[in-house]
């Protein structure tokens, strides 16, 4: 079993492509399972539903119920790569189910549509008011240039500040985010407003010698 282990450690890595961290806690969750079936005298082929169950709960007995899930989700596709490598004929971990979130738990607070626009004309009132400071100039309007961005593509923050100047094709009017979520490259179209406002941003970065 110890064997069949390492082999989907490198399928996630060679086939699956995911992240370091996301292969290493798999493979560490997968050991502690193997380990807790063979002191039960029991194997990924003989392992029933109950025992899973069971596992799961003692796993993750003081643990939130988006730890459990977790573990479950690991579970659930290292069987399925079990069944299409023909390791196994029956897929006890089908019916593993996952937990609601707690009744209590509220979805994070979002700013409003009104709030946002607020912000975006608060940022253009900045740039065309006659107060302000030249040297502030190029700040604020990389600020309406990359709020602009993320609003208008929904990419995070840390993929903004990966982009690079080769990541915006112009013409295409298509952005390239590269190693994104999951380390996955992926494109997402770019309207004109937001690719002008970059262009206006980008004729004044030789005034910022800091981001050169």
């Amino acid at each position: 079993m110890e064997s069949i282990i390492e082999e989907y450690r490198e399928y996630q890595t060679f086939v699956r492509g995911n992240t370091p961290k996301g292969i290493l806690n798999t493979w560490r969750e997968l050991k502690k399972l193997n380990k807790y079936l063979e002191d039960r005298s029991l194997d990924f082929q003989s392992v029933t539903l109950v025992n899973l169950e069971n596992y799961c709960i003692e796993r993750t007995e003081g643990k939130s119920l988006g730890y459990r899930n977790l573990i479950v989700s690991q579970i659930r596709s290292f069987f399925k790569y079990l069944i299409q490598q023909e390791y196994c004929t029956d897929n006890p971990s089908e019916y593993l189910s996952y937990t609601n979130l707690d009744a209590y738990q509220s979805l994070p607070e979002v700013a409003s549509f009104d709030e946002i626009q607020g912000c975006l004309k608060e940022l253009r009132r900045q740039i065309d008011s006659s107060l302000n400071r030249r040297q502030f100039d190029p700040i604020r309007k990389r600020n309406l240039a990359l709020f602009s961005l993320m609003y208008a593509t929904g990419i995070r923050a840390g993929e903004v500040a990966s982009l690079q100047l080769r990541d915006v094709l112009w013409e295409d009017q298509v952005l390239c985010i590269r190693a994104g979520k999951g380390r996955k490259d992926r494109r997402v179209p770019l309207v004109p407003e937001v690719l002008e406002l970059l262009e206006i941003y980008l004729y004044t970065r030789k005034d910022l010698d800091i981001y050169d």
